[in-house]
């Protein structure tokens, strides 16, 4: 079952790492794809992750998002966004959900 109103705040452009642990689930040759959008109903993300490029697993049920200066510099607001796993076997879950708030740096 997704986690949900997993809601985080950050500033734009600072470098962030958000871990997340998915209770009783072995990530074990898991794939990960995490998405921050505008509005959920956007086709396109505003940022988008993977463990090709910004998710690391990490201990067992673990998973860390790498954001970078470069992801958020040029946004603010609010934003909604999702993690979902395909395990070794090709299941799907959607893993968590929420809202970030991404505040102006005046730096």
């Amino acid at each position: 079952m997704a986690a949900k109103n997993q809601n985080f705040e950050m500033f734009a452009g600072d470098t962030k790492s958000v871990t997340v642990t998915v209770a009783g689930v072995d990530l074990t040759g898991s794939t990960v794809k995490w998405a921050a959008k505008k509005s959920i109903y956007n086709a396109e993300p505003d940022v988008y992750k993977d463990t090709t490029d910004g998710i690391t697993l990490a201990d067992e049920g673990k998973f860390v998002i790498a954001l970078e200066p470069e992801d958020t510099a040029a946004l603010s607001g609010t934003y909604y966004h999702e993690a979902e796993v395909t395990d070794a076997t090709g299941n799907v879950s959607t893993v968590l959900s929420g809202k970030i708030t991404i505040n102006l740096s005046g730096v």
